[in-house]
């Protein structure tokens, strides 16, 4: 439980990859973090993408706009490139991004979704390479949230 009382908000849109879903929110649930998803989009869920087939619909728990006054500690950004444009071309999403930033709100990007904070207009905070494995990615979120580290503009 090395997470309790960490609220993370995991921020998606259509076409995000299950098994990167499944496996970060499980993971930081497994630590303790409550996970809140979050879109932009106006929907109660989010499909989602399986070895390139439609993946099961995820649950949203909040819209973006109910981001700002949720008391969280950070934003995770999963991968999955359909999903990963979709947040690039929303000024809602860029807007929020700068938002995080200016509060100190660190942003896990893992792959592909590492664009949206170099697209941000604003230094990213934290970048995830696309080599790097989801559990170096959790372990090195945890030990962030944990104020163990001190956030790295990429982990490599």
């Amino acid at each position: 439980m090395k997470l309790q009382y960490t609220i993370l908000l995991m921020l998606i849109s259509d076409g995000v990859d299950e098994n990167e879903y499944t496996f970060l929110r499980e993971a930081f649930e497994r630590e303790g973090a409550e996970v809140l998803t979050m879109s932009a989009l106006p929907y109660e869920t989010i499909e989602s993408v399986f070895c390139g087939q439609r993946g099961k619909d995820i649950l949203v728990d909040l819209p973006l706009l109910k981001g700002y006054s949720t008391d969280f500690s950070g934003v995770v950004i999963p991968d999955g490139p359909l999903s990963v444009q979709q947040l690039a071309e929303d000024t809602m999403v860029r807007e929020f991004i700068r938002w995080c930033h200016g509060a100190q709100k660190p942003i896990f990007a893992s792959g592909g979704a590492a664009v949206l904070l170099e697209d941000s207009e604003t230094p990213p905070i934290v970048q995830v390479d696309a080599g790097t494995s989801l559990q170096s990615f959790l372990l090195y979120a945890s030990d962030v949230l944990r104020g163990k580290t001190k956030l790295r503009p990429v982990l490599a």
